[in-house]
C-alpha cells in the first residue's frame, strides 16, 4: 500500500486552516471574496490579513493575493493590513468581489551613527574631559588609595607588595601622599613603598 505525502508551505497551510475554521463557524453565511494588491505596482500581496470589523474573525490572502471570508450578514466592514503598508478598510454591501489597494509606508527610524572607534573609548574621553573642567573649579581634594604589586616568574608569584595611603591635592601646593599601611612578602625589602593616587593618570 502506497502512502502519499502532501507538503504545504507554512503560509498556505495557515490560509487553509483560517478559511476552514471560518467556514465551519459561519455555516450558511455569505462569503465575501476579494484581492489585495500593492496600490502603486498592482502586485498581489501575500500574506495580507483580512478581518471582520468588531469581531475576531479573519483570514489571510493566498500567494495570488486573493481571499474569501464568510460573514454573518451584509453590509460588513472589512479591515486589511500588511507589513510595510498603510492599513485600509472597506464597507462591503454585497457579495461582489472587492479590491484592497494598499499604499506602501516608509518607516523612519532614529539616526544611527557608525564609528570605527570603540564606544567605551569615546565615553572615557568625555569623562576625562569633564574631570578636567571640574578640576578648574576645585581648590583641593582627598583620595584613599590601595595599591598591589605582584611580581611573577613564569606562572609562579615571586613577591607581593600591598599598601594603603591617603592622598591630598591642593591647587597651589600640589600632591601629598601619606602611607597608612603596608605589607610585603618576606623576600622584599622593608623600605620599598608604592605611591598610588599621586601618580594615577586622570584620577
Amino acid at each position: 500500500m502506497k502512502t502519499c505525502r502532501l507538503f504545504l508551505s507554512r503560509h498556505a497551510l495557515l490560509w487553509m486552516i483560517s478559511l476552514t475554521l471560518l467556514m465551519s463557524e459561519g455555516s450558511g453565511a455569505t462569503v465575501v471574496s476579494g484581492t489585495v494588491r500593492d496600490g502603486e505596482t498592482g502586485v498581489p500581496l501575500f500574506p495580507a490579513t483580512i478581518r471582520v470589523g468588531g469581531t475576531n474573525a479573519g483570514t489571510v490572502t493566498n500567494p495570488d493575493g486573493r481571499f474569501e471570508i464568510p460573514v454573518a450578514r451584509l453590509p460588513v466592514n472589512l479591515l486589511c493590513s500588511h507589513i510595510g503598508y498603510r492599513s485600509d478598510s472597506l464597507s462591503v454591501g454585497s457579495s461582489d468581489s472587492v479590491l484592497f489597494a494598499l499604499i506602501p509606508v516608509v518607516y523612519e527610524m532614529e539616526e544611527l551613527v557608525v564609528s570605527a572607534e570603540d564606544p567605551a573609548t569615546s565615553i572615557m574621553r568625555k569623562v576625562i574631559e569633564r574631570k578636567r573642567l571640574r578640576y578648574l573649579k576645585l581648590e583641593s581634594l582627598k583620595a584613599n588609595a590601595y595599591t598591589r604589586l605582584t611580581l611573577r616568574k613564569d606562572s609562579t608569584i615571586v613577591s607581593v607588595i600591598e599598601s594603603m595611603s591617603e592622598a591630598f591635592w591642593h591647587k597651589k601646593k600640589g600632591w601629598r601622599e601619606i602611607l597608612v599601611a603596608k605589607r610585603t612578602t618576606r623576600n622584599m625589602e622593608e623600605d620599598i613603598s608604592l605611591p598610588a593616587a599621586a601618580f594615577m593618570v586622570n584620577l
